[in-house]
């Protein structure tokens, strides 16, 4: 984060402003899968949809990859990071604190290889969108 956060943070006498959208926290070369939508489909729930059959490339992906899901939280100055999930699940779900109903949440996915071809690379992080938390 630190590696780009003066591109996308701006001071502004009385005020400082976060381009959430072009925050990047991870880079690497591992393939990420296609991101769905970000929700927050029950109280205290967020869940990205990813959609990956594991079936690409052995020398670029693997089914044991692991996806992160980082929630940053700009109201509480706090962020989240996921438990680890594999390439072939279809969603990553995070349950976040009570004291962050009402607060807009801004979501990142990247993966870790855990493959024999890739073992320790990392994808880019991509922005998965923004949510406000029921």
């Amino acid at each position: 984060i630190k590696k780009n956060w003066a591109r996308v943070h701006a001071d502004v006498p009385g005020s400082s402003t976060v381009d959430w959208e072009d925050l990047t926290i991870a880079q690497g070369g591992l393939a990420l899968p296609a991101i769905g939508a970000l929700t927050a489909p029950s109280a205290l729930v967020v869940k990205l949809a990813l959609s990956d059959d594991g079936q690409g490339d052995p020398t670029v992906i693997s089914p044991a990859d692991e996806f992160y899901l980082v929630l940053a939280n700009p109201s509480k100055n706090m962020g989240l990071i996921s438990q680890a999930v594999l390439r072939v699940e279809e969603e990553i779900e995070m349950h976040v604190p009570a004291n962050w109903v009402g607060d807009r949440l801004h979501a990142y996915i990247f993966a870790i290889g855990k493959g024999n071809q890739d073992l320790d690379k990392v994808s880019n992080s991509v922005y998965a969108g923004s949510v406000s938390v029921v």
